[in-house]
C-alpha cells in the first residue's frame, strides 16, 4: 500500500503511529501544560480543571467533525480541503486566509518559549533572532521526506509521555494546596491566596486559551493524502482531542496546585517556567531541557501543516493562476518546497513584533471561528450526500447535535471575547471575501452529485491504492 501517489503528487507512507505522533505534535501537551498555563490561569483561576472540561467537548465534537469530512475527502491541506470541496471555491479561500493567520500566529507561539527556554539553560543570543535560527532550522527539516518528521514526532511522543508520568508523580507528592481546591467553584487567584469567584460570563470568556492549547489534535489530516490506511483518520483525530483533554484535566492543575507563588507566577513572562523554578529548582533544568523539545517539535509540524495547505490552496486557484504554479509545485519526495520557503519572511516578521499572551487568546478567536466554518460544511455535506452515504455515526450521530454543539459554543465563547480581536477576525474573513472576489471565486457550494463525485475522486484506487469508500457508513 506504500509508496502509491496520490491526486496532488503526495506518497502515501505514514502509519496510524506516525499520524498519531503528528498530530500530539501539533498539540505539544508539555508546552501547553507550562507556557499556556498563566494565560488560563489569569482568566478562571482554580477552574482549570472545569475549563478544561468543557474545552474538551468542543474538541472532540469538533474533532469528529473534521475527522470524518477528511475521511471522505482526504487531502492535504486540512480544513481547507474539506471547506474548499463542501462549501465551495469561494468559502475555501476565504477560510484559507483565516487559517494563514492562524498558523504564522502558532509557529510564533512556539518558537518564543523555544528560544526563551534555550536562553534559560544557556543564553546565546537575543530571544528574537534566536527565534529566526529556529525557523530556518524548522525550513531545512520541513524540505526532507515526511517520514522523517513522522519517525522524529515518534520519537519525541515517547519522551513526552514519559515526562508527563514524571511530572504528573512529582505534582501529586509536592501538593501545596489540596486537590479539592480545583474540584470546588473557580476562584482567582491572587498573590499567595485565593480570590474572588469566577463569574459564569469571566469562565466562558477565559476559554479561548484552553481552546488554543488544545488546538493541534486535528492537525493530522493535513496528513491524511499521506497516510496508508485515511479510513483509521477518525481515531486518529477523536482520541488525540480525548486523550489531551483528560491529560490536560489531570497535569494542568497539578501546576497550580504545587506552587503557592501566585503573584510571581502571574508576573512571569512564561508563568509555567517559574513555576518549575520556584517548585523543582533542582530539576527545573531538565523540564526546560524537555520543554525546548516540545515547543520545537510542535512547531516544526505546524510549519508542515500550513506548507501544505497553501500548496493546495494554490493549486485550487486561490492566488492566481501564476502564483498559483509556483506555490503549488512538490518535489519527487512529495515535498511541498515553494510554499515552505514563502512563509520564511512572514513568520520572521510575525516573532519579531507579537506578544505571546495576545497570540493565545486571539488565536483561539479565530480557531473557533474555524471550527464553525467546518461544522457548517458538515451540515452542508450532510444535507447532500445522506440518500447516497450512510451518515448515522460519529460526527453525524443523532444530526445535527454534534454541528450544532460546535456552532453555539463557539458563538457564545466568540461574543464574550475583546471587541477588537472580534473586529480583526471580521476583518480577516473580509478580506478573504475580498481575495474570493477578485481571484473570482464562486460562492455557491456543490450539490449532491459533485460532492459525491469528488470524495470518490479523492479516494480512487489510482490516487490511494485502497478501495474507495462506498455507501457504507464511514
Amino acid at each position: 500500500m506504500t509508496g502509491k501517489r496520490t491526486v496532488n503528487g503526495f506518497i502515501r507512507q505514514l502509519t496510524v503511529p506516525q499520524m498519531m505522533a503528528l498530530s500530539i505534535a501539533g498539540i505539544g501537551p508539555f508546552y501547553s501544560i507550562f507556557v499556556v498555563y498563566g494565560s488560563i490561569v489569569q482568566g478562571v483561576g482554580t477552574g482549570i480543571l472545569w475549563v478544561f472540561l468543557v474545552a474538551g467537548i468542543i474538541a472532540v465534537a469538533n474533532g469528529l467533525m473534521f475527522s470524518h469530512l477528511s475521511r471522505y475527502y482526504p487531502l492535504a491541506g486540512g480544513g481547507y480541503a474539506l471547506v474548499r470541496k463542501v462549501l465551495g471555491p469561494g468559502m475555501g479561500t476565504v477560510y484559507v486566509i483565516l487559517s494563514i493567520l492562524n498558523w504564522l500566529l502558532v509557529v510564533a507561539a512556539f518558537t518564543g518559549p523555544t528560544a526563551t527556554f534555550i536562553n534559560a539553560l544557556h543564553p546565546i543570543m537575543p530571544v528574537p533572532w534566536l527565534e529566526v535560527v529556529l525557523v530556518l532550522i524548522m525550513v531545512a527539516l520541513s524540505l526532507t521526506n515526511v517520514r522523517l518528521s513522522g519517525a522524529i514526532s515518534v520519537v519525541f511522543l515517547v519522551i513526552e509521555l514519559l515526562f508527563v508520568v514524571v511530572w504528573v508523580a512529582i505534582g501529586f507528592t509536592h501538593l501545596q494546596l489540596p486537590w479539592t481546591v480545583v474540584l470546588h467553584e473557580p476562584r482567582m487567584v491572587a498573590a499567595h491566596a485565593l480570590g474572588r469567584p469566577v463569574s459564569a460570563a469571566v469562565f466562558i470568556a477565559a476559554m479561548p486559551a484552553a481552546i488554543y492549547s488544545l488546538a493541534g489534535y486535528e492537525s493530522s489530516i493535513h496528513y491524511t493524502e499521506e497516510m496508508i490506511d485515511f479510513k483509521r483518520i477518525v481515531w486518529t483525530v477523536t482520541l488525540t482531542a480525548a486523550g489531551a483533554s483528560v491529560l490536560y484535566m489531570l497535569a494542568m492543575p497539578l501546576v497550580l496546585l504545587t506552587d503557592h507563588h501566585f503573584g510571581a507566577v502571574m508576573a512571569a513572562g512564561i508563568p509555567g517556567q517559574s513555576v518549575l523554578t520556584h517548585v523543582f529548582p533542582g530539576i527545573a533544568p531538565i523540564f526546560l531541557g524537555y520543554l525546548i523539545i516540545s515547543s520545537f517539535n510542535g512547531a516544526l509540524v505546524s510549519y508542515q501543516e500550513a506548507s501544505r495547505m497553501v500548496m493546495n490552496a494554490a493549486r485550487d486557484g486561490n492566488f492566481g493562476r501564476r502564483i498559483g504554479r509556483v506555490l503549488g509545485r512538490t518535489n519527487d519526495a512529495g515535498v511541498p518546497t515553494t510554499a515552505i520557503f514563502v512563509w520564511i519572511v512572514p513568520t520572521i516578521l510575525v516573532i519579531l513584533v507579537t506578544a505571546l499572551n495576545t497570540i493565545f487568546s486571539f488565536t483561539g478567536v479565530t480557531i473557533m471561528m474555524s471550527y464553525i466554518i467546518v461544522s457548517v460544511a458538515g451540515i452542508w455535506f450532510y444535507r447532500e450526500t445522506r440518500q447516497t452515504f450512510s451518515l448515522k455515526n460519529g460526527a453525524f450521530w443523532a444530526f445535527p447535535l454534534i454541528p450544532a454543539l460546535v456552532i453555539v459554543t463557539s458563538l457564545v465563547v466568540i461574543g464574550l471575547q475583546p471587541r477588537n480581536y472580534i473586529w480583526i477576525s471580521l476583518s480577516v474573513l473580509a478580506a478573504g471575501v475580498i481575495v474570493s472576489l477578485a481571484v473570482r471565486r464562486s460562492f455557491r457550494p456543490p450539490r449532491g452529485q459533485s460532492l459525491i463525485a469528488e470524495s470518490r475522486k479523492a479516494q480512487s484506487p489510482s490516487a490511494s491504492g485502497l478501495a474507495p469508500l462506498e455507501s457504507a457508513e464511514i
